[in-house]
């Protein structure tokens, strides 16, 4: 699919450079607002969930006109959300990048929170998580692929009072926008050290640092410009649009901090906050990669401020629940999650055990009101040291009802071998 982008050139060239600035709200994930110089609105919410609402002429004072090559005519709802989707990343430079998210967030605990590495009963974990979103859509669903390796090893011999640890770990990521072939890609090294805070090793508050490299990329070949038309029968002249380098890499950090109590009888408390994007780095192509002449509007990556909390509370023999909460600000704009798990055993004599799950996902900004974009749904199958989690994130729109194909997200987990009869961190 090819996306042609018309504008008038004295007054809107400058904007046009705007164009790469789709890679910043490519990520985004935190933002419900209209915008009031144009008469297109859009929601664009958690987890790039944008909808469409009516609209007018396209009147921005640039004037500028988006449409799709292939269909001369928009037929379908799909066109219009694609328009919509590039109309606003490309045109609406003052938006600032934000970050991916995951449904299961509990299954990427270095994503999550750096203190999280190696909060583990086991000495090693190893995770894999896929996400799939919009698929149905657009021609081609936007996909996240993570894995994550996180080493633990306990300071002094085992079983003595106050065993401390340390662990060190690896998350990679990487994002994929397949209508504009951009994708993102990170890899990130994590430390943390568990201090523990009872002669019992029940208790352990843990700090943890984070740093790494990101790399951003996206390909011309499927932009075509309103100067490339022959003035017959297509779109073949090669065009004066200046355009930057189409990748770049910057250098991200984060801190964090977490508290576990966890008791032999199963009753376990998780409480913890993170600082990610400690520098703010830049994120636009522009800036990066154009002219070093010219000075290119900033667009930064928000600092993101994420808190999380999670209990294990056992009902019966082979019956526990899980309630947890994650809450995160990043720039104006902020998300919410809010719900459990039920954990049920389904042998006396080996670890095989089922999960059933749900929370609400809340989202908004600064300027609008907080609104339940999704309700996640959560089954998950355990069996001796692996963890399978499937969820669905069911879209819910303004009236309350269920709008659309969701997104579905995987997970496989594997733990070492255990060492201890402990849970420091939940599973799913």
């Amino acid at each position: 699919m090819r996306v042609i982008v018309q504008y008038n050139t004295k007054q809107f060239r400058c904007e046009s450079k705007a164009l790469l600035f789709c890679a910043s709200l490519e990520q985004s994930t935190h933002l419900v607002k209209p915008y009031p110089p144009m008469h297109l609105y859009f929601c664009h919410a958690v987890r790039r969930d944008f909808l469409l609402l009516p609209f007018g002429k396209w009147d921005l004072h640039a004037q500028a006109k988006v449409r799709l090559a292939r269909a001369q005519k928009l037929k379908s709802m799909k066109h219009l959300l694609l328009i919509g989707i590039f109309y606003a990343s490309c045109t609406w430079a003052v938006v600032q990048a934000q970050d991916q998210t995951f449904s299961q967030f509990y299954t990427q605990p270095q994503f999550l929170n750096p203190a999280l590495v190696g909060s583990i009963q086991t000495s090693f974990r190893l995770a894999a998580s896929y996400r799939d979103q919009w698929r149905g859509l657009v021609p081609k669903s936007f996909q996240t692929y993570a894995t994550s390796l996180d080493l633990r090893w306990d300071l002094g011999l085992s079983g003595k009072a106050h065993q401390d640890a340390v662990a060190v770990g690896m998350f990679f990521y990487t994002d994929r926008v397949p209508t504009l072939d951009y994708v993102a890609t990170q890899i990130v090294l994590s430390g943390a050290f568990h201090k523990s805070l009872d002669a019992r090793n029940t208790q352990y508050l843990s700090l943890g640092i984070q740093g790494g490299i990101q790399q951003r990329n996206i390909s011309y070949e499927d932009l075509t410009f309103q100067d490339q038309f022959n003035g017959t029968d297509g779109y073949t002249l090669s065009t004066s649009e200046d355009l930057p380098a189409n990748n770049y890499a910057f250098s991200d950090f984060s801190v964090g901090l977490n508290y576990s109590m966890s008791q032999h009888s199963g009753l376990a408390l998780y409480v913890g906050a993170a600082i990610h994007h400690i520098t703010q780095p830049e994120v636009s192509f522009y800036v990066l990669g154009g002219d070093p002449g010219i000075t290119y509007p900033s667009s930064k990556l928000y600092r993101k401020y994420t808190a999380h909390a999670s209990m294990n509370l056992p009902l019966a023999e082979r019956l526990d629940i899980v309630p947890r909460v994650l809450v995160a600000r990043q720039g104006p704009h902020y998300e919410a999650a809010a719900g459990g798990s039920l954990r049920f055993g389904l042998s006396q004599f080996a670890p095989v055990a089922l999960h059933l799950g749900a929370w609400a996902h809340v989202v908004g900004d600064v300027q609008t009101t907080a609104t339940t974009n999704a309700m996640i749904w959560l089954v998950g199958m355990e069996y001796n040291n692996v963890l399978v989690g499937l969820s669905y994130d069911a879209w819910i729109n303004a009236l309350g009802t269920t709008r659309g194909p969701g997104v579905i997200e995987l997970s496989i987990s594997y733990l070492g071998e255990y060492e201890n009869e402990t849970v420091l961190c939940p599973k799913f």
